[in-house]
């Protein structure tokens, strides 16, 4: 078994692969103690986020393979340490204060669950919860934001709602590491 090198890591480092696991990940295990973490992720949009992804996943002394899965690319890895590490994480995640930490959870949950155009930056997702303490987290950062709820209407059992935050554009001025913000800059 492989040790788990989170001191590789900064702070906004696992903040950012907590806003993407938030986002687009997932754990799972199986009866056979398989352990296995993935984040699925567009391959034809996010070519340097998955590639990130990859590469902070082998900081942490894992070894990332790639896998095609319904029109996703996975980034996944089979760790029993980085799945309790997540699942520990994804239980105290709101409560962590540290400013990079922070930062780096806002840009991993933007390239997981966001898009960047016509001037803004909206955050995506089902739970409102985790908009929510995104939001807070936000406003103690002094960027403003609006949290709305947007019903979808498809067929039949297609009806769901979904939550928005937009997220002013004073976020991009600061040191985060999104690499969607990071691409419609141009940079």
């Amino acid at each position: 078994m492989r040790k788990l090198l989170l001191s590789n890591l900064s702070d906004k480092e696992i903040g950012y692969l907590v806003g993407l696991y938030l986002g687009d990940g997932y754990t799972s295990y199986d009866n056979n103690r398989h352990y296995k973490v993935g984040f699925c992720l567009n391959p034809k949009r996010d070519g340097d986020i998955i590639e990130r992804t990859f590469q902070l996943l082998i900081k942490m002394g894992l070894a990332p393979y790639r896998i095609e899965n319904h029109g996703c690319l996975e980034v996944r890895a089979n760790s029993k340490e980085f799945y309790r590490f997540l699942l520990v994480e994804y239980t105290k995640w709101q409560s962590r204060t540290d400013y990079d930490y922070q930062i780096g959870l806002v840009s991993g949950l933007i390239d997981s669950d966001g898009h960047i155009g016509n001037g803004e930056t909206v955050i995506t997702n089902k739970d409102e919860n985790i908009l929510k303490i995104v939001e807070q987290t936000l406003k103690k950062l002094k960027i403003q934001t609006k949290l709305w709820k947007q019903q979808i209407n498809g067929k039949g059992k297609w009806n769901f709602e979904i939550f928005r935050l937009r997220i002013s554009t004073k976020f991009k001025q600061l040191d985060h590491n999104s690499s969607k913000i990071i691409r419609k800059a141009g940079f």
